[in-house]
């Protein structure tokens, strides 16, 4: 038995969770952390479903970070690895491919069958975008989840955003986020607000060398704005190495090793390529401070409390959520400024005790706020409003 505001009922409380399941990919990250300790709760079960994605070109061995958590929805999802058919996938991105996402809506129709709620992690436009929850919004008669993880990629349609209105709540990681959906008409009712969790592990006593950067080197991640500080700083006799980790392509990586060269900087980089779990806290551990000069605002970053868990500095972008989650774990400058990243890198490599306590107060914030113990007991709370 269990009571629900004051309802006694017999059963347990039965969630269909919907997300991308491919290892190293943020949201699939997300989730394994978020279902790991909410599958701890009593009287709470949790089914995970998933479908292949945008991920798929980059995995061509099939990683799953929640193979053997969850079933696959058996949908195609219409894209081609090799580079020579780039024509193709330009040819499917748009009404072929929208019609595929639309019907995989109602395969994932089919699979929350039996729940009592609908959680949708929603990351991207493709297999998790909003075109496939469309058809879990209007035809579920099951309370509805979804947690927004980026307002990059759904269609930008005030009207489209509206239908987040048919939610009954929607999970936004920073009040950033929380400011975007209001402006576009979604009603603040609907909203809650839930950080973004992480693993905290043990500090291995590492020696802090580098200067890292975790992710892919894209241009929204401020890599440009990395590489000409780099420049600045090169021209100046300081010559220093960025080593970057994470999860990118050959294609992404020989496109900025061409960019850096044409800068004069391509020996300031040191590629790390992929790395699991324990290996991204050694490397941030081993980090003096690690660089989020991001251009575009984002919700709640998993570099970010990676990197506070680790009790890492973050060089950070004034913007989006990172400001909420670092507060005195990080130092922050105004994105595409290279400039300015550079006297702050410059600054920073002569104070390090301001680099040691700025870590220290970082592995105190996350440990308080953001382990995934706390984040799965505020989304059961959330699910027992719900019901």
């Amino acid at each position: 038995m269990r009571s629900v505001r004051g309802v006694v009922t017999l059963r347990r409380i039965k969630v269909c969770m919907f997300a991308c399941c491919y290892a190293n990919a943020s949201v699939a990250n997300y989730t394994l952390g978020l279902i790991s300790e909410m599958m701890n709760i009593k009287d709470l079960e949790i089914k995970m479903v998933s479908s292949h994605c945008a991920c798929l070109p980059r995995f061509p061995q099939r990683r799953f970070a929640l193979i053997g958590k969850c079933s696959i929805v058996n949908c195609p999802y219409l894209s081609f690895p090799s580079s020579k058919r780039r024509i193709l996938n330009i040819a499917i991105q748009d009404i072929p491919k929208t019609l595929t996402d639309f019907f995989r809506g109602f395969s994932y129709l089919r699979a929350s069958r039996g729940g009592d709620i609908i959680h949708f992690q929603q990351s991207s436009q493709y297999s998790f975008g909003i075109i496939p929850l469309i058809p879990l919004i209007l035809f579920s008669r099951q309370r509805k989840v979804v947690t927004l993880h980026s307002g990059e990629g759904a269609l930008g349609s005030k009207f489209l955003f509206r239908i987040y209105n048919r939610v009954d709540k929607i999970i936004v990681h920073s009040e950033s986020m929380e400011t975007h959906l209001l402006n576009i008409g979604v009603a603040k009712s609907r909203i809650v607000k839930v950080p973004h969790g992480v693993n905290i592990p043990p500090l291995f006593g590492l020696n802090r060398t580098e200067i890292t950067f975790m992710g892919a080197p894209e241009e929204r991640k401020g890599i440009l704005t990395i590489l000409d500080a780099l420049r600045i700083l090169k021209n100046k006799n300081i010559n220093l190495k960025v080593a970057v980790y994470g999860w990118y392509s050959v294609s992404e990586r020989k496109s900025t090793e061409l960019l850096a060269a044409s800068k004069n900087v391509d020996d300031c980089l040191v590629w790390g390529g992929r790395l699991d779990e324990n290996e991204f806290d050694k490397k941030l551990q081993q980090s003096l401070f690690t660089l989020a000069v991001y251009n575009s605002a984002t919700s709640g970053s998993s570099v970010a409390t990676r990197a506070m868990s680790n009790a890492t500095p973050v060089v950070a972008s004034d913007i989006g959520g990172f400001k909420e989650y670092l507060d005195g774990g990080g130092v922050f400058l105004p994105p595409r400024n290279p400039e300015a990243l550079a006297e702050m890198i410059e600054s920073l490599l002569k104070n390090p005790q301001l680099l040691e306590e700025l870590g220290a107060k970082g592995r105190e914030r996350a440990l308080q706020l953001f382990s995934w113990k706390e984040i799965a007991k505020k989304t059961a709370t959330m699910y027992e409003i719900l019901l």
